[in-house]
């Protein structure tokens, strides 16, 4: 588990991720925060400029090292996006195939 230290205030979180983004030289803009401030349990919400993608996360998840999901390849892409994936490559990498469409149900 990760420790990350003694409840400060509302504004020194924001300080806190800021300064995080900086110094570990994250491709994350800062959005905002929940209006409801319940210390390390408050979401963030964050806007990754490497895949174009927003997302949320509780503060004490964001210190303790976790990070956009699709910088850590753990993002889990809905049928359209997979699909759109597929054609995308087939069509920057000039390869020959078409695409047909997905044998099973996607899960």
């Amino acid at each position: 588990m990760c420790k990350i230290g003694t409840a400060i205030s509302k504004e020194k979180y924001i300080e806190r991720v800021l300064n995080t983004i900086k110094n570990e030289n994250l491709p994350y803009e800062y959005i905002g925060m929940g209006n409801t401030f319940i210390g390390v349990k408050t979401k963030i919400k964050l806007y990754c400029k490497a895949h174009d993608y927003y997302f949320e996360i509780k503060l004490n998840n964001f210190f303790c090292g976790k990070r956009c999901a699709k910088c850590k390849n753990v993002y889990r892409y809905n049928e359209t996006e997979r699909i759109e994936q597929v054609l995308n490559r087939i069509n920057n990498e000039d390869l020959h195939y078409s695409f047909l469409g997905l044998v099973d149900d996607y899960k």
